[in-house]
C-alpha cells in the first residue's frame, strides 16, 4: 500500500519472545492493520454476540468489520504460531474486485457513525483517506480517469492534510485526456 504503514508492527513482540501477546481494547491497531484472519481466530460466542456479528450487508470485509466492534469490547490476545495459510488464486473473489477496497469504507464509514469510535475519528479518516486512494490508483491502471479523479478527491475530503493525496491527484489533471 502506498500510504500505509508497514503492517503488523504491533505483533512483532509476539514472534521476538515467542510468546502469546496480550493487545489491551486494540482498536488503533485493528484500525491501522489487518489483525488476523477470521479462520484463525477463537472468540467467545456471548462476545461474538455483544460485538454484533458478521454485518451481512457487507457482501466483503465483513471479518473486517467484525475486528473494530471485537477491539472495543475485549482484549486481543495473539499467539505468534502458523495455524492456516492462505491462498489466492485468479478466480478468487479478491482478484476480481473493480474497487478493491470499497467494503472496507463502507464498514469504516459505519464507525464514524458510532459513538463508541468517537476518540478513533482522527484514524478512520486517514484509513478512509488511504483506502480512496487506493481505489483510484485502481482507476488509472483502468483508464478510469473521471473516476479516479472522484475518487482522489474523496481521499482529499476524508484526510485533507495528507500532502501525498494532494500530489497524487494533481497529475491527473495534467493528462491529455481532460485537455480540451
Amino acid at each position: 500500500s502506498r500510504c500505509h504503514k508497514p503492517r503488523f508492527q504491533h505483533l512483532r513482540k509476539a514472534f521476538e519472545l515467542d510468546k502469546p501477546l496480550r493487545i489491551v481494547k486494540p482498536v488503533k491497531e485493528a484500525l491501522m492493520s489487518f489483525i488476523s484472519h477470521i479462520n484463525v481466530t477463537m472468540t467467545r460466542k456471548d462476545l461474538f454476540i455483544r460485538a454484533g456479528g458478521f454485518d451481512e450487508r457487507l457482501e466483503q470485509s465483513e471479518d473486517y468489520s467484525l475486528w473494530h466492534y471485537l477491539a472495543v469490547e475485549a482484549d486481543l490476545f495473539f499467539v505468534p504460531q502458523t495455524l492456516a495459510f492462505y491462498r489466492q488464486h485468479s478466480e478468487s473473489l479478491t482478484r476480481k474486485l473493480k474497487e478493491h477496497f470499497n467494503w472496507q469504507i463502507l464498514a469504516l464509514k459505519k464507525l464514524m457513525k458510532d459513538r463508541r469510535f468517537n476518540i478513533y475519528k482522527p484514524i478512520i479518516r486517514q484509513e478512509l483517506g488511504v483506502f480512496h486512494d487506493e481505489n483510484a490508483h485502481y482507476f488509472i491502471k483502468n483508464g478510469e480517469f473521471m473516476k479516479a479523479i472522484t475518487t482522489q478527491m474523496c481521499a482529499i475530503f476524508w484526510d485533507p492534510f495528507r500532502i501525498q493525496l494532494w500530489r497524487n491527484i494533481l497529475p491527473m489533471f495534467g493528462r491529455k485526456e481532460f485537455r480540451t
